[in-house]
Formats: structure tokens, sequence, C-alpha cells
């Protein structure tokens, strides 16, 4: 009674402990709260613990896995307003596994479920072992502190079953022949196992002490079958070497032409484990039609596919998931005389996918849309494709769709353009440029843009990167100085510098021809290009480039600009002094002349008043002309030590300033 009270009161109490909590919930009251409750080592509580309880108000708690309730003590803490919770002790305890019994000896103590520290249980021989001499007919074991049963010694020994025996074309593994003991069998290649693989060594029956072997050893045999019936106009697959083992098939073919009417297969099997006989009927070899061959992309509208059909069998096909009808009209198939089927066309197509659509894109390369077809996709001018250029149309949930999403085009970037020293652009507002984006350049005050003032973002040759399509302009200084050109001059207005590509006109003296461009450019390097113009003298029979300009001037003389230095008010108002140097040879470089001649005014449109005040103003013009010698002496030295260059022209020094004719 003491060791089922506790598995009684275990389970009654579970269903008793709601009832219980509603009855102390009905006494709470108001006094003072109590805080978590006890914790326990080996036991937890049924619900989840509050921060919080009442007065009155109890916990229940249960035993962790693995222990066993002590029904002799508290399991319930209580809440009280004055003492809090009660005093609660650990009620759990662990206790061993149930003990396990021996190969030759079994536990006599078998009722009880639940085994503390310092249980003994005893152990004696199983009723079909007996005990071996000088042991002791009964042993023990002890639960251990650490929950485990102390080791049993080998007191019994069981009986034997004896020598099982090998079977013939076999072999076993086997312990021993003793009470438990298990034999395997097995059967060499080709032959049949008969009976349990495995077989083991037990008592004879619950009121027999004595053993044997259960279920009987098996045997390996290899019955075989004769050969199968031949049939006409057909015939079997052949056995193994020319014979039929057991649980080995023959199939039936017919020859071509006919079909197999009946079950093609036959099973070797035994019913007496000696003879081997044939499972099955034999079939017939008909005049039909086989198993027809569907057009591509087919299958039958009704049905399956059966080994052979009479002669005029007429089948219905429709089209596969993914396919649809050419026509619109699905045709049949007809069995002939001959045993042949009806021939048809290919009666389905693939179904088209859906028209691709991306924009910025479109389709460069199709044969069509249909299922199984590839396309190419491509980008417009200026993008390029992101995620792969082909696609499939390819069969998915029984719709015709792309093996993969449609790309997208994406615009081709260029780099960020170079910043250049002493010059700008202006940035994109995102500072970000692709395919057909265009930049300008400019320059800081005092600078000039050398190259291309606009780059443009265009395709590079690989079709799929960006570039700009003129390298990154310069801004430098460029100043050229005004030349002079021996026997000849500039045919413009008078500049003292001149920038970057300005074009300056040559023209030769009366009886010199240009040798060399007419034109020179100010280049980037601050020089005049091309090099090398000069005036040659021309032979007596050639033509004068142009008419001699007459010595006086047929206009008054041209008012001073304001800030015009004196020397230039000067020589601005003298007549011109030509100064010609004949070259040694043509082709030789014409030495430099320092001053160029003034403007003269050609129109003729005042002449009567120029010779009405000529006698006035002669005094003044040769006392001019002296002037002007003695300045020309000096200005020619200082004009061959000019760093300007080095070319059959030279530059004008600042502070040389003469007008030129226009």
């Amino acid at each position: 009674m003491s060791r089922s009270s506790p598995v009684m009161f275990g389970n009654f109490f579970p269903h008793l402990r709601p009832r219980i909590l509603v009855l102390f919930s009905l006494f709470s009251g108001v006094q003072g709260d109590c805080g978590p409750p006890p914790v326990l080592k080996y036991a937890r509580t049924y619900d989840p613990i509050k921060s919080v309880y009442k007065p009155r108000e109890s916990v229940f708690y249960e035993c962790l896995p693995g222990y066993r309730q002590d029904m002799s003590k508290p399991f319930i803490a209580h809440c009280s307003s004055d003492k809090g919770w009660n005093p609660l002790e650990e009620f759990c305890e662990r206790g061993c596994e149930a003990p396990r019994e021996t190969r030759f000896s079994v536990v006599t103590d078998t009722f009880l479920s639940f085994y503390p520290v310092g249980t003994v249980v005893p152990y004696v021989c199983h009723r079909s072992a007996y005990v071996i001499p000088g042991h002791p007919e009964r042993t023990a074991s002890t639960c251990f502190s650490n929950y485990t049963w102390s080791s049993v010694p080998v007191f019994c020994k069981g009986q034997s079953c004896g020598d099982p025996g090998t079977p013939d074309n076999g072999d076993r593994i086997l312990m021993d022949f003793l009470l438990k003991a298990k034999v395997n069998f097995m059967c060499n290649e080709g032959y049949e196992l008969i009976g349990s693989p495995t077989i083991q060594c037990l008592s004879r029956s619950f009121s027999n002490n004595t053993v044997v072997w259960k279920p009987k050893p098996p045997i390996c045999f290899r019955p075989t079958c004769p050969p199968p019936p031949e049939i006409k106009n057909g015939t079997y697959t052949r056995g193994k070497n020319g014979t039929f083992p057991l649980n080995s098939n023959v199939t039936y073919i017919c020859d071509l032409g006919f079909s197999l009417s009946g079950d093609d297969l036959l099973h070797c099997i035994t019913e007496d484990n000696k003879t081997g006989i044939w499972r099955g009927s034999v079939p017939e070899c008909k005049a039909q039609c086989p198993t027809p061959v569907l057009p591509p992309h087919t299958s039958l509208r009704e049905g399956i596919l059966e080994a052979s059909y009479p002669v005029g069998t007429a089948l219905r096909l429709k089209c596969i998931t993914g396919y649809e009808p050419i026509s619109g009209i699905m045709p049949r198939i007809t069995c002939r005389d001959s045993s042949t089927w009806s021939n048809l066309p290919t009666p389905c197509q693939g179904k088209r996918c859906p028209v691709p659509r991306f924009e910025n894109g479109r389709i460069v390369d199709s044969v069509d849309l249909r299922l199984g077809e590839e396309i190419t996709l491509g980008c417009d001018y200026g993008f390029r494709v992101i995620g792969g250029n082909t696609r499939r149309c390819i069969l998915k949930d029984g719709k015709v769709v792309w093996d993969k999403d449609v790309p997208f085009c994406e615009r081709i970037p260029c780099a960020r353009p170079a910043v250049i020293p002493n010059g700008r652009y202006d940035p994109s507002p995102t500072d970000s440029y692709d395919a057909g984006w265009a930049v300008t350049y400019r320059c800081d005050a005092d600078y000039t843009l050398i190259g291309n003032s606009t780059i443009t973002c265009v395709v590079a040759k690989n079709g799929v990167d960006g570039e700009w399509n003129w390298p990154s302009p310069e801004c430098k200084i460029v100043k050229c100085y005004r030349p002079t050109i021996p026997n000849g001059k500039v045919a413009s207005v008078y500049q003292h510098t001149y920038t970057y590509q300005n074009k300056l006109p040559i023209e030769c003296n009366p009886g010199y021809s240009l040798v060399g461009s007419s034109i020179i450019e100010c280049d980037a390097d601050s020089q005049w290009k091309p090099a090398g113009p000069w005036c040659s003298e021309t032979p007596t029979t050639s033509k004068p480039t142009k008419h001699p300009t007459p010595a006086v001037p047929s206009t008054p003389p041209i008012p001073p600009r304001p800030g015009t230095p004196k020397e230039e008010i000067t020589l601005a108002t003298v007549p011109p002094i030509t100064t010609q140097t004949t070259p040694k040879d043509e082709s030789a470089t014409v030495p430099p002349v320092t001053t160029e001649t003034a403007p003269k005014d050609d129109s003729g449109s005042n002449k009567a008043i120029g010779i009405a005040v000529g006698a006035v103003i002669s005094i003044i013009v040769l006392a001019a002309l002296i002037f002007a010698a003695v300045k020309w002496s000096h200005r020619k030295g200082k004009a061959n030590t000019h760093p300007g260059s080095t070319d059959n022209y030279h530059v004008v020094a600042a502070k040389d300033v003469a007008l030129q004719e226009k």
C-alpha cells in the first residue's frame, strides 16, 4: 500500500490543484502582497511566475523530468499577508531507471515504478538457464548515487540449441549455440534462400524449459524452369547461359508486322522447392499494327498506347502542353491492312511566347517566338543590355514563357571629364555622364582654349563602354607678336600681339613675289605657323605684285589715338620709306626689315587739297624724312636681336608701332 500510494495521489492531485487554487482565491484579501515564490532545485511551477501575488494565493509545483515526488512533503506554496511564503523544502528525488535483464538472468522484483538511490533488486537464472557450479543461485544489483546500477556478475549459463548446420550452397554467421544466440544465413550467387535468413535459440515453450532454434534453419535451392514454349511469328528472350533459374523472366516479342496478343511475360517459380514451372499464359502474334510512333509533340486524346491495334483502328491525337495545332484541326492515324500506320505531317507547333517589351531596346535577331526558339535582344544606341541579351522560349507550369526576365537597357556611362588647369566646365546636376552628354570647357581670363571646347560622350567600339570623342582641351596663355616681313608686309590693321588661331595675310612689296603660304596663324606655342614665307625678288620680266604706293599721301595726316607715344605720332605723319634688300639668291633667307611703312590712302578723293598745301608742308616733310631715317637706323639694330622667331619674318617689338595698309 505504501508503494502504490504515491502513484495514486500523484494522479489525483493534478485534478484537484485547480479547485484548490480557486478555493484559496476566495479568501484572498488586500493585505500585504508576496513577491516571486520560492525556487526549488528539482521542481518547477505549473503556471508562469508573477512578480506580485495577493495574500492566500497559491503556487503549485511539479517535479522536473527524471525526478519523482515524495508525497509526504508539501508541493504547494501559500502567500500569507503577515509571513509571506510558507517554507517549502525539496520534495522531488531522482532514482535509477528500471533494471535490465542479462542474457541468462532476469530480475525477480519488476513491479516497482521508481527506484530511489540505494534500491536493491535481485537477479535469478533464466528458466532455460542453470546456475554455474560454485556460484550462488541468485545475486543482486544496487542503485548508486550516480543513478546507475551496479554490474550483475555472471552466475548463470544458458542451455545450448546445438549446431544448426550450414546450408548447402550457402553460409552462416553466429556467436555460439546457447540461449538467445542468433544465426544469420546467406546463399551463394544463383541460389535462392528458402526460409528465414535469421534464427534464434529460444525456450521451446513457456511451460517447457528446453531450448530450440526458432524458426527452422533455411535451405539454399536453385530450381530451374524448362525452356518456355515457342510461338508462331515471334520469339522470346533467351535465359542466362541457356538456363532459366528460379525467379527469372522471359519476354515474348513478335516479328515485324505482327502484334502480341496476351501477356508478353512468363515468370519462373517453384511450388515444391524442387521443380521450376512457368507462371503466365503463352501469348500469340497476330497481324496487327504495333504501337505507333506518334508525330512530334502529340499524344493520344484518350487512353494510353497499347502494344498492338487491329487493322482499321483510328487513333485521335492532341497536341501536348505548350503546343497548338498548325491547321486548327487535329488529324488521326489509322492502322492499315499492311500492319502499318498512316503517315502524318507534323501537326503541332510550339505556342508563341509573349513579345518581350523593354524600354530603349528591341529584338535584333529572331526566327520565331515559339516554344524552343531563342532570340537575341539589343539596346538602342547609347544603351547597353543588363541581364544578358539572349532569351529562350520554354515551358513552365504549363505555359510558354521566356527562360529569364526581360533585361533592361542602361545608358552607357562615361568617366567624369577631366579637370583642366586654368579652366572649367559646367558639370551635370548628378555629376554623371552618359552617351550623348556634351560638356563645354571655358578658360579663365587671359587664357586661351587649345583643342575642342566641347566634348561628347559616345559609345566605344566594344558597344558597352562610353568614351569622350575628343581629349580634354587645355587652357594656355598664347601671345604671338606682330611679325615683320622683309620686302613685304602684314596686310591687316596693326596689333601688337595676337591670340591663338589669329590669322594674318602676307603681301610682298612691288618687285617681290611671295614664297610659301600667304596666310600665317598664331599657334598654341605662341609661334606663327607655317614657318618660312618670305618675299623673293621678282625677275624683270615678272609682273609686280602691287603698284607702288605714292610717296605723298593724298589725305591729311591721321590724328593720333589718345595715349599714342610721340614716336608713333611722328611715324604716322611722315611719308613711307621703302627699304629693300635684295637676297643673294631666291632660296636664301631675306634679312629682316625692322620698320614697316606707314599706311597710305589710295582713294585720291582729295588730291586738289593735297597739292594746295603741298608747298606749305614741304619743309615739314623734309624734316620728317630726316628724322625717320635716323629712327629707322636705330630700330634696325634692335629688331635683329628680337627673340620671338627664327623664321624668315620677324616680330615687331612692342615699341615699334606703325599702321599697315588696310
